[in-house]
């Protein structure tokens, strides 16, 4: 069996994993110089359980990714390239996880995870941070996993 933080642990090593891309799961705080992109936020969203036995509960979560990719700056009138900088990730990262749908990393996935597939993203967006602007996608990631309850 496998909890929240241990799969969340494993997307952002995943996501770190990827090519160029820096990973976590806490919100990047330094705003003085601006985000290291591409720089991936991975969040845990919302679930849905179902009992499955006594024992279990099989549990359907949703994770968000949210990829910044490349800053920019209106007034340069540079914004196109930065769109442009986040059309290979419109593939890429949904390639890349749909070849771990077990969320494998050199192993043969999570225990208890039964699948992972990206679901969704939101197409190229920006992103207005306090002191950039950033071009970037948000994917949803479907994780089901089994979770062990011990009634009383």
């Amino acid at each position: 069996m496998t909890d929240v933080a241990t799969i969340t642990a494993r997307i952002v090593a995943l996501a770190d994993d990827m090519t160029g891309v820096t990973a976590d799961d806490e919100y990047p705080t330094d705003e003085a110089n601006g985000l290291s992109v591409p720089f991936c936020f991975v969040e845990e969203g919302p679930a849905s359980f179902v009992h499955s036995d006594s024992n279990n509960v099989r549990i359907t979560q949703e994770w968000a990714l949210v990829l910044w990719v490349q800053a920019f700056e209106e007034e340069e009138n540079n914004a196109e390239s930065a769109y442009q900088a986040c059309r290979p990730y419109l593939t890429s990262v949904p390639t890349y996880f749909w070849n771990r749908t077990r969320l494998q990393r050199g192993d043969q996935g999570l225990n208890g995870v039964v699948s992972a597939n990206m679901t969704a993203h939101d197409g190229i967006q920006s992103a207005d941070r306090p002191n950039k602007l950033y071009m970037g996608v948000r994917y949803t990631l479907s994780v089901v996993y089994d979770d062990f309850i011990d009634e009383i």
